[in-house]
């Protein structure tokens, strides 16, 4: 089958991964283990074992269908240039990480020209800040994400990201895609995802920001949500922290609480905005799947009672009757 632009966006994706740190190649083999000393196979199981390290990935029934790096990303890579037009692909930037010595493995594209200017969304002290004043973008991302221990089905997430803050967020069940690796590998499910994922995100994403942003939240209010969704005194006081920091830049409003919560999500430890130590924490070898796992929970947040309840009391104090939700 051919897809339109594959050729370009093949010259790009390898322009910027190369020879990236999902290249191995996974061998399958008869399971063995042992027992009394001695070495024993197991003809109903299968090893998967990573080529280059000797590293065991996981162990699986003869059912298991083994799904490479090579074969998953690149059947999503030509979704993506099957949907994108040249312009949207030229610039996408992509970045790798494994977990578990590569028993889980992530890939993630932005595009910075698939992206929203909510023109309301800077206050004041933002555009006075030249730092910030030119990074007013919210840019569309997909995140690939392929396993070998049985931990998670083959996966695409769909969302967005901050290019101010580098603040991601994955959206709700309608555009998480799932292959189990039992049976007939359908890739065009996640084709259909993106393509619907990118009509919310140019339409309604827009308008949420802007009524979040338009839409004033007490801080009681504020801490009162923060503490019931953090579950421990701990996180508690972290966000709480952290929102102190958002609203010097955003204002007290929806917004801020919301950026609160992809900080959260997106990096492995909350820093108040404006501090100069932010950064990924990638020392732990399990840091890449704990950033998903901690995207996923404020996406549970975000699609939660307690937060619609909140956002409905909040617009009615300010006088707003309509909210269109992406999450």
């Amino acid at each position: 089958m051919f897809f339109k632009n594959e050729t370009i966006l093949d010259k790009k994706l390898n322009e910027l991964r190369g020879e990236g740190s999902l290249s191995f190649n996974v061998l399958e083999t008869m399971a063995t283990y042992k027992f009394k000393g001695e070495t024993v196979f197991d003809k109903f199981q299968r090893d998967f074992t990573r080529e280059d390290t000797g590293k065991r990935l996981g162990t699986h029934s003869k059912s298991y269908q083994l799904i490479t790096n090579k074969e998953f990303f690149s059947y999503l890579e030509n979704q993506i240039a099957d949907i994108f037009d040249l312009d949207e692909i030229k610039d996408v930037k992509v970045n790798e990480s494994i977990s578990k010595g590569g028993a889980q493995c992530f890939k993630e594209y932005q595009f910075p020209n698939v992206s929203i200017n909510p023109k309301r969304s800077l206050r004041h002290i933002e555009r006075d800040n030249p730092l910030v004043r030119n990074k007013n973008n919210i840019s569309f991302r997909i995140i690939g994400k392929n396993t070998f221990d049985g931990s998670a089905k083959a996966t695409v997430y769909v969302g967005d990201i901050d290019e101010y803050c580098s603040n991601g967020t994955i959206w709700g069940n309608f555009t998480t895609t799932e292959e189990k690796h039992i049976g007939k590998f359908n890739i065009s499910n996640f084709g259909k995802a993106i393509s619907e994922s990118i009509k919310v995100f140019k339409i309604s994403l827009k308008k949420e920001i802007e009524t979040y942003y338009d839409t004033p939240i007490s801080r009681t209010d504020a801490l009162i949500f923060l503490d019931t969704i953090a579950g421990g005194k701990r996180l508690s006081k972290d966000l709480a922290k952290s929102f102190e920091g958002e609203i010097n830049f955003r204002g007290s409003n929806l917004w801020a609480l919301k950026s609160t919560l992809t900080h959260y999500g997106t990096h492995s430890k909350i820093h108040p905005r404006g501090a100069s130590n932010v950064q990924f924490d990638d020392s732990l070898a399990h840091a890449a799947s704990s950033r998903i796992g901690k995207q996923e929970k404020v996406r549970e947040w975000l699609t939660s009672e307690t937060w619609t309840n909140l956002v409905e009391r909040c617009q009615v104090k300010s006088g707003q009757t309509t909210h269109l939700p992406v999450n």
